[in-house]
């Protein structure tokens, strides 16, 4: 379609978050002031991936991803890399290394 903008980068990741929370997911942007609060806010749920206030910074004034978002996680790291993916975002992960985060690097 002519003239249609391409989503921004952080209206990609909201629209993995959409997908997460279709699957159970209490999936969160900007939630809570910091991560540590953010997750024992969602301590109860099993399926989580959120990033805080602070990562907010990782996006520019338009959207775009300016720096590595690392989204904590708890639930099954790679249906939460598959919902990212399907938005074109690229992302990293690592499930030897314990830090229980995605990393979103932007879009393709």
């Amino acid at each position: 379609m002519a003239g249609t903008e391409a989503p921004t980068d952080r209206e990609r990741v909201a629209a993995g978050f959409r997908t997460l929370r279709k699957q159970g997911y209490a999936a969160r942007m900007g939630f809570m002031c910091c991560g540590t609060c953010a997750a024992d806010a969602l301590k109860d749920s099993d399926k989580t991936a959120f990033y805080s206030e602070q990562s907010n910074d990782s996006y520019s004034k338009g959207g775009k991803l300016k720096e590595s978002l690392y989204i904590s996680w708890s639930g099954d790291v790679d249906e939460i890399a598959e919902a990212l993916q399907a938005e074109g975002l690229i992302v990293g992960h690592n499930n030897g290394d314990g830090s229980k985060c995605v990393e979103v690097f932007g879009a393709k």
